[in-house]
């Protein structure tokens, strides 16, 4: 079985070491504004993903704050958040910032929220209108399922609430073992530092 590999190791390998590494380190992004040193982390995520700028990673991310950034650091990629680039998650108004923002001078909140990838901290945008439904009903209409009727700082996905019922369902997996997997998802190296139900 392995002979059928044996002319293809090295190339194959060498595509493995290609996650810890990439071709375009050091060279400009696209946008021809600044370096490209960030890339998205998994190729489930972003297949053949590109290194960008910090400003054009955020952008092509306004729709995906789950992806896992990393960020080149003169030796390796280093894992980074969106969140920590400046990302914010923006309720209503189609993912754009709510016009009615700036005139009742609400600041984004910091969350936790949980997705089949791991824990993410998120800075979520609720929308200001008069008329905007509550907190947690804004959250459950962007999929997301609020731990909290009042000021909701935790949340979880809709994804991540069906792929536990259905993994449970056909695995018999408890929640505390589920739980375990999704912290070492977020931080293999030091699952100790993983948020668990509140913004830290």
């Amino acid at each position: 079985m392995m002979s059928i590999f044996a002319g293809e190791f090295q190339a194959l390998q060498d595509s493995i070491f290609l996650k810890s590494y990439h071709q375009d380190v050091g060279s400009s992004c696209r946008c021809g504004k600044n370096l490209a040193s960030f890339r998205c982390a998994g190729l489930e995520y972003c297949f053949q993903g590109h290194l960008s700028c910090q400003s054009c990673i955020v952008k092509a991310h306004a729709a995906l704050p789950f992806h896992c950034i990393e960020e080149w650091n003169g030796t390796h990629f280093q894992a980074t958040s969106l969140n920590s680039l400046g990302h914010i998650v923006h309720l209503c108004h189609a993912g754009e910032l709510c016009p009615n923002v700036t005139h009742r001078q609400t600041l984004p909140r910091k969350m936790v929220v949980v997705h089949t990838n791991g824990f993410h901290k998120l800075s979520v945008q609720f929308c200001a209108c008069y008329h905007s439904a509550r907190d947690a009903i804004q959250l459950s209409n962007a999929q997301l399922f609020p731990a909290t009727i009042e000021h909701p700082q935790t949340a979880f996905s809709f994804a991540l609430l069906d792929h536990f019922y259905q993994s449970t369902l056909s695995s018999k997996k408890s929640l505390h073992d589920y739980h375990d997997g999704l912290v070492k998802l977020t931080e293999p190296v030091f699952p100790q530092d993983v948020p668990v139900w509140c913004y830290c």
